[in-house]
């Protein structure tokens, strides 16, 4: 049926980061070059709505020269593809509850992969499986006023949760008309997706 269309059937995987940086031993600061057996970490602070990522430190912007690495000798491995991360607080205020972001093939060549902080929600391609859309769609998609709405109503505070995003009813992909859409301004974007809902 149309209410049982979830991001796990568009072939995407939603986790949640594993890094807690008070706790962890794992963490070294390093500047911007590729470590051995080490990956950056993808801090919440460094996530802005529809841009690439780059890797920071927990006091400083991307492009100021210092990262946190994460050791990759651990039990979970570090996401290895490009991906969409979203910040998992939102101020109640906001006009979205998905503030996201991408992580681009460009950074996966440079430093092998990433980890995000526990405040970082990553959704990431299901290996093996075809993706219905990619990855820019996808975050064109969650951001829409249409979807917008059902996660609202499956969050119970301004956290956005892993839960509630697994759960999350999608429109049926073959009812977009991705070529079609990609030329429309947001509202309507919104305006299609919510008919495709229907």
């Amino acid at each position: 049926s149309a209410g049982s269309v979830t991001l796990e059937d568009y072939g995407y995987a939603v986790s949640c980061g594993p890094i807690v940086h008070n706790r962890d031993k794992g963490l070294t600061e390093g500047i911007r070059r590729r470590q051995k057996s080490a990956v950056p970490l993808i801090w919440g602070h460094v996530i802005k709505p529809g841009a690439c990522v780059e890797p920071a430190s927990r006091q400083t912007q991307p492009g100021e020269g210092k990262i946190t690495f994460v050791s990759t000798k651990r039990s979970t491995p570090p996401i290895r593809q490009p991906s969409i991360v979203l910040q998992r607080t939102t101020s109640g205020d906001q006009a979205k509850r998905i503030r996201a972001g991408f992580v681009h093939q460009s950074w996966i060549d440079k430093y092998g992969g990433f980890y995000g902080e526990n405040h970082v929600v990553v959704i990431s391609p299901i290996e093996g499986q075809d993706q219905a859309v990619d990855l820019k769609t996808l975050l064109r998609l969650l951001s829409s006023c249409a979807v917008d709405r059902r996660l609202r109503l499956l969050l119970s505070s301004n956290s956005v949760n892993i839960t509630a995003l697994r759960a999350l009813t999608l429109p049926d992909p073959s009812q977009l008309d991705l070529s079609g859409m990609s030329g429309l301004d947001d509202n309507a974007f919104s305006a299609a997706i919510e008919k495709a809902y229907q």
